[in-house]
């Protein structure tokens, strides 16, 4: 009898179990134990996409019917060829076919999320949101690494998780789950400084990967050593992956490139349980309608090829796509056209298991803090819900604390 690998990570943790017996640690008893009542989660795949910069929530849904929106943003307000979703809310006008997603039940948005004594910049919010450790500022761990580091101990071959960006984000930072940061999939591997061609390169990889430290009892060529073997078994999957599916859905610029990529990844069923994807620009302090309205254009078009690309294989039910932003912009636009940093903005979550529809109390827009609008929802809350509800894993160990259960999954 055939037996693919997700049915055999479906049992697997299990039977591990069982070998164990009463020997096994506490620590990996409660492990085993949390991984195999999370049997029927395996498989699923959480995609993040970042908006970097500080996306515009007002003008992304937007409350049309709110006069104070309007009075906010005489000339940002948006009247015209919006898509409504309800009597209060809808999605901007470049945004058509993700509204289409809503109708159909594929979407959820969750209301006014943040945290407290929110942070205005850039590189600190991020952080926050990166860690989910808003009080601490030397944290290393990000809050998904944590997570790959308890799904690494089950399968620690497996290419946990990937980033398709220049560098790993904060996020994804572990311990020993196996993580890359990838900018193209033929090429994983070889982007070493020098002027060597790809295929050299990548044959020195190779000889390093297969030396065994032979050349050196250092604990610094063994440690090489081991990661020159994971960059090139690593590399050799992704690349494989890359040839083995062409995806046939239409994606463009960068976020559609990752997004491609993302497709071909879940089609080889790597193991991958998270993908990072971003798109910059966010940060529009002026001129912000032609900037703004691109960029969820862009996001629009892209999701939908991806969410339409993930129901041809046969994925739709394993893949959930999150949306977030290190915070959203001020209610009244400023001089310039745009908008300045704000706090509070809205989730948008896909997929085929979501509880679609509209979560968390909509921010008040005429009781603002400082100018900008209150949280209504923790991204904790969020973030507890993809622990629990979407990989089935305890969040509490990972966030720090408990926060009110967010239905979204």
């Amino acid at each position: 009898m055939n037996i693919t690998r997700r049915q055999f990570l479906s049992h697997g943790s299990t039977a591990s179990l069982v070998a164990l017996g009463g020997t096994v640690a506490p620590g990996l008893l409660r492990r085993a134990s949390a991984a195999a009542a999370g049997a029927e989660h395996q498989g699923r795949i959480l995609v993040v996409v970042e908006l970097n910069g500080g996306n515009d929530g007002l003008n992304t849904v937007i409350p049309f019917e709110d006069p104070n929106y309007h009075r906010a943003r005489p000339e940002l307000g948006i009247r015209e060829g919006i898509h409504r979703l309800n009597e209060q809310f809808a999605l901007h006008p470049a945004m058509g076919e993700l509204a289409e997603l809503f109708k159909r039940g594929r979407c959820a948005i969750v209301h006014g999320v943040g945290y407290p004594n929110p942070n205005r910049s850039h590189f600190r919010s991020m952080e926050i949101w990166h860690t989910a450790q808003p009080e601490a500022t030397t944290a290393e761990h990000g809050w998904l690494g944590s997570y790959l580091d308890e799904v690494s101990l089950n399968n620690p071959s497996d290419l946990n998780g990937i980033a398709f960006t220049e560098r790993l984000p904060q996020s994804l930072r572990a311990d020993h789950a196996n993580i890359p940061a990838v900018r193209e999939l033929e090429s994983y591997g070889v982007f070493v400084e020098g002027e060597l061609d790809a295929g050299v390169k990548r044959g020195l990889i190779k000889e390093l990967s297969e030396s065994g430290g032979a050349r050196g009892s250092a604990a610094v060529i063994d440690f090489l050593t081991r990661q020159a073997s994971q960059t090139y078994a690593g590399a050799e999957e992704l690349r494989r992956a890359a040839e083995r599916y062409q995806p046939q859905g239409e994606y463009e610029g960068p976020l559609g490139g990752q997004l491609r990529m993302a497709a071909q990844v879940i089609a080889a069923d790597l193991g991958t349980r998270v993908i990072h994807v971003s798109l910059d620009g966010f940060d529009t302090h002026a001129n912000q309608p032609g900037m703004h309205a691109e960029l969820l254009a862009q996001l629009n078009h892209n999701l939908w090829s991806f969410l339409e690309e993930v129901d041809s294989i046969g994925r739709a039910d394993d893949v959930l796509v999150m949306t977030y932003s290190e915070f959203g912009r001020r209610v009244r636009e400023n001089g310039s056209r745009g908008t300045d940093h704000g706090a509070a903005a809205p989730m948008l979550f896909f997929g085929n298991r979501i509880q679609p529809g509209f979560h968390g109390q909509p921010p008040s827009l005429d009781n603002l803090e400082d100018g900008d609008l209150k949280h209504s929802t923790d991204f904790r809350s969020a973030y507890q819900a993809v622990l629990e509800d979407w990989f089935g894993t305890p969040a509490k160990e990972i966030l720090g604390a408990t926060f009110p259960k967010l239905a979204v999954l």
